[in-house]
């Protein structure tokens, strides 16, 4: 079974950061081209513990435990339609959050913990 994963989207442009009280901002200077580079720590979002946005390369990231988006805990085991389930919700509430589209095909997995639960 899935718990959390961590998924990356670019290309998401005119991210809009200024909808958003609870923002941590972070510049880092990039040692190759030494141009600052802006890193936005978003929480406290409904359902969305932590999101990511990186100006540089326009991409968002977002961690979340999978189950516990769904229904609230990460004690029940996911099926195969839970993983559309959970992209549609997703779409929805980023749609809904910043007016941002992304499909889940945009999605690259950058962490997953996988678990089961012999219960």
């Amino acid at each position: 079974m899935f718990d959390t994963v961590r998924l990356k989207a670019t290309g998401i442009m005119n991210f809009p950061i200024d909808r958003f009280e609870n923002v941590e901002r972070k510049v880092y200077l990039c040692d190759s081209s030494e141009t600052l580079l802006s890193v936005y720590f978003i929480k406290g979002i409904n359902k969305l513990p932590f999101i990511k946005y990186q100006e540089n390369d326009n991409s968002l990231e977002i961690e979340v435990s999978i189950p516990k988006y769904l229904y609230g805990e990460n004690v029940t085991l996911l099926k195969q339609n839970d993983i559309d389930v959970f992209f549609t919700q997703l779409s929805e509430q980023l749609y809904s959050l910043c007016k941002v589209n992304i499909d889940k095909s945009e999605w690259r997995a950058k962490r997953i913990d996988v678990c089961w639960n012999s219960r």
